[in-house]
């Protein structure tokens, strides 16, 4: 097999094409660049955390010099924090609200232009985002990378997110508060995993004993 990997850009029928593409490349959203499909040379919005991932900050081109679009602050015990565009920093579920404490329950909202939205997440933990006047059709929805073998090559399908011109209109709220629910949720499921593996192993130790 061969063991290079081939990239792919998300493909959609006509009908079900949504209004802008953004691919999040790569997949790691603790440090990683967003792109608009089909113009991924300058990335819309960048993302770096430090190495213990208690801080993380996102930028755009258009930013002000020292004053990314925002400042995430995560905290083990209180809540996380959260400063966007240099305004007064503030508890992140003040502004975002969801409940659960490691993981993300679902739904999630919050208001914007005197409009509210709310975030979503399917069965197999795809999230969408609606306004909450119209909660049966999505206005962004993202999308993990997956990879698949085609004919012996490994494809990459990149991770996205797409979006409507309703969330278009919001668009730097839409990623941010994405970027939140996602990397918080992937992050609780990952220490949950672990610590599944630690029970199993200390069961395994017990019958050993």
């Amino acid at each position: 097999m061969n063991s290079q990997i081939t990239l792919v850009n998300p493909q959609f029928i006509d009908a079900n094409e949504p209004a802008e593409v953004l691919i999040v490349y790569p997949d790691n959203l603790k440090n990683t660049n967003i792109f608009r499909a089909g113009n991924e040379g300058q990335p819309l919005y960048t993302v770096k955390s430090n190495l213990a991932i208690t801080e993380t900050t996102i930028t755009t081109p258009l930013d002000d010099p020292g004053v990314p679009l925002a400042k995430i602050e995560r905290r083990e015990i209180v809540s996380d924090k959260i400063t966007i565009r240099g305004r007064e920093t503030m508890k992140t579920k003040s502004w975002l609200k969801y409940g659960g404490i490691f993981t993300i329950k679902f739904p999630a909202t919050f208001e914007e232009n005197g409009r509210k939205y709310m975030w979503k997440s399917s069965i197999v933990n795809q999230i969408s985002l609606y306004l909450a006047s119209d909660p049966d059709r999505p206005i962004a929805w993202f999308e993990k990378s997956r990879k698949r073998v085609v004919d012996g090559e490994v494809v990459l399908h990149k991770a996205f997110l797409a979006l409507q011109p309703e969330a278009m209109e919001i668009r730097d709220i839409v990623v941010l508060s994405f970027l939140i629910l996602e990397l918080k949720n992937r992050m609780g499921q990952k220490a949950e995993e672990l610590n599944v593996g630690r029970a199993v192993a200390m069961d395994v130790g017990d019958w050993g004993v």
